[in-house]
């Protein structure tokens, strides 16, 4: 099964979280791990970043939020989080090298990588007979990591909670090299208008999300905290719909 929540996410990694999963595709990420992993979302080992690594430094086409909601790897995504475009992960071992488009895999082993969430004509990358991924930079030093964490025999990097790193990276453009210094770090995440919903905030309204009446009086009128948070979904218990707070939405805090 794909080792995905998409993204998870983060997943992510709350029930009702669906307003902020990607839509499920077969992509890079996800193709790479078609090997017999069962699907997860946001596995993170103790310490771990569990939101996102905010990357800082390569360029336009490089920085940004790297979201960790596939277990092995931290992604970034565009269209309000439904186009995976690349990956950020760390891996020890040839055999999880062997997708990508690289001359010499061994230089990479044990270092972050950046590569692409599909190839440049939108087909899935990865393992055969899908063309091979792009890398697109190596950080070559001043990366952090913590202990290799295993993701049903998967061994993979993980980004600490804690720190911001100054790192240096191999961009690789075609037969062209640069480097670059960056910096990283987990972010931490933005408090949304929707974080005090709780458990009973909707509990007094109908399926529609309005008041609940009678015969004798009229229903009361939403509060402003339901009428923002409070969303109509289909019952699955039964016919018909029911009240409860939106989806929790995560997203880093860069102020």
């Amino acid at each position: 099964m794909m080792l995905a929540a998409c993204l998870c996410a983060l997943a992510v990694h709350y029930a009702g979280s669906a307003r902020i999963k990607p839509a499920m595709e077969v992509t890079a990420a996800t193709a790479l791990l078609d090997e017999g992993l069962e699907q997860h979302s946001n596995i993170t080992a103790d310490g771990a970043c569990p939101l996102a690594v905010t990357i800082s430094g390569l360029g336009v086409a490089l920085d940004g939020d790297y979201r960790a909601d596939a277990g092995a790897f931290y992604q970034h995504y565009q269209d309000n989080g439904r186009l995976l475009t690349r990956s950020l992960s760390r891996f020890d071992t040839l055999k999880q090298t062997e997708w990508f488009n690289l001359q010499d895999p061994e230089a990479v082993l044990g270092k972050w990588i950046i590569f692409e969430g599909k190839s440049p004509v939108g087909q899935t990358c990865g393992a055969s007979p899908n063309p091979p991924c792009a890398v697109h930079a190596v950080c070559e030093s001043g990366c952090p990591d913590l202990p290799t964490h295993n993701v049903q025999g998967w061994p993979t990097g993980n980004w600490p909670q804690t720190g911001s790193y100054t790192m240096q990276w191999q961009i690789l453009k075609g037969q062209q090299e640069a480097t670059a210094s960056a910096t990283g770090s987990c972010c931490k995440r933005k408090a949304q208008p929707c974080d005090s919903c709780g458990m009973t905030t909707c509990a007094n309204l109908d399926g529609s999300c309005k008041g609940k009446g009678n015969w004798w009086s009229e229903p009361p009128k939403p509060t402003d905290l339901q009428q923002k948070c409070c969303e109509s979904n289909p019952n699955p218990k039964g016919p018909g719909l029911y009240c409860s707070c939106v989806g929790r939405v995560d997203v880093c805090d860069h102020r």
